[in-house]
């Protein structure tokens, strides 16, 4: 599926998983910057928005794809329900969101907290994305894990990037030479371009649970990637290697990225 420009952009450009760099929900919630209106989905799902914003005139539409994307992302994870109550902060841009949070981005996630932050507006749709919710919910379930396959499998929580199949724009970035290898992400992910590692990284995870399944997956999270060859024979090289040639036999079309 091509991406709408005027009903998503890109919802993830930056994410900070730093909990204890970040500011506790109280802080949010008494920023003297916004006047909230307390919502709610279910007694555990409380909704966040401003007064008179595009949230407020559309808010049975937010209210049912933000329920949408919970179950979407229950299912992915693997479980009926999460049971600690998850307040999400919604914003109109990303401006706002500097205001909010301290720094430009289109979501946060603090699972220590239990808060998600996200942006709603005509444009841009970051609620519309299981990213944020993975995040908060999978850390709280299975601990935290390297940062590398945390942004994996939030990426491949929504089974796309920026509209496309994950594993044919990782072709595509890779015949437009826009390339950072496994063995550099896995090390300092934050170190590089996210509009080209968060789709690789979807990728990759995607063809280890698809290949390997979720419990080597799992392993992986709670071990780290020295774990791999205990668990599962091969090196993160091996397994590289692998990816790259499923990825070779790729074709795709109509693909417009980072033009």
């Amino acid at each position: 599926m091509k991406p709408n420009k005027c009903i998503l952009i890109l919802s993830i450009l930056l994410l900070s998983l730093n909990v204890h760099g970040q500011k506790k929900r109280d802080k949010l919630l008494n920023n003297p910057k916004f006047e909230w209106v307390v919502d709610s989905i279910s007694t555990d799902l409380i909704l966040y928005y401003e007064k008179n914003s595009f949230s407020e005139k559309n808010v049975e539409v937010l209210k049912l794809n933000i329920a949408q994307q919970l179950r979407s992302t229950l299912n992915f994870i693997g479980v009926e329900v999460f049971d600690k109550p998850i307040h999400y902060f919604i914003v109109e841009n990303r401006d706002k969101m500097k205001l909010l949070v301290g720094y430009t981005t289109n979501g946060t996630a603090n699972p220590k907290d239990n808060y998600i932050t996200g942006i709603f507006s005509s444009n841009i749709k970051s609620v519309y994305a299981n990213h944020e919710l993975f995040h908060l919910i999978a850390m709280n379930l299975w601990g935290y894990p390297e940062t590398w396959i945390n942004e994996g499998m939030a990426v491949y929580s929504d089974n796309g990037w920026n509209g496309y199949n994950l594993h044919e724009i990782s072709k595509y970035l890779i015949d437009k030479n826009k390339v950072v290898s496994l063995n550099r992400m896995v090390k300092r992910v934050r170190k590089y371009d996210s509009m080209i590692t968060y789709p690789f990284l979807g990728s990759f995870i995607k063809f280890i649970d698809e290949t390997y399944g979720r419990e080597i997956i799992l392993k992986i999270w709670k071990k780290g990637r020295r774990g791999l060859k205990t668990h599962l024979g091969k090196s993160l090289n091996d397994l590289e290697n692998e990816w790259l040639l499923m990825l070779n036999s790729l074709t795709y079309k109509d693909i417009q990225y980072l033009q």
